[in-house]
């Protein structure tokens, strides 16, 4: 069992896209398997300013930070724990309440999350 996180190894690539109505956003998310080894279990951490009021396709965990932001951890589901192969993709969304400072119009702006870690499992 090997771990990795992010900033050792480029494992994975990560997208965020979506759309805003002011008060709230759709994310999606798509991470790639981009190493040569098939990964058996995935977390990704990220802060972010905006709540997360639903997700789909994965769990997860918050506990706001002092400065009020948001630190979440998502990672693959218990209800598959199915491995994800070389050049693989998955995706996940969710949606969020904006932060009153940067609400989100129209497109979601992926630099509004932060301090990324992602750990993998091959």
């Amino acid at each position: 069992m090997k771990i990795v996180t992010l900033e050792q190894t480029n494992t994975f690539d990560i997208s965020i896209s979506g759309k805003g109505w002011g008060s709230g956003f759709g994310a999606d998310v798509i991470l790639t398997n981009t190493s040569q080894e098939t990964i058996a279990r995935w977390t990704l951490e990220f802060d972010v300013f905006h709540k997360i009021s639903i997700l789909w396709n994965a769990e997860y965990t918050k506990r706001q930070n002092a400065d009020g932001s948001y630190h979440y951890t998502v990672t693959n589901p218990s209800w598959t724990q199915s491995p994800l192969a070389p050049g693989e993709s998955l995706s996940f969304g969710f949606n969020a309440i904006s932060a009153p400072d940067t609400p989100v119009s129209e497109t979601l702006d992926p630099n509004n999350f932060t301090n990324f870690v992602f750990n993998v499992v091959f």
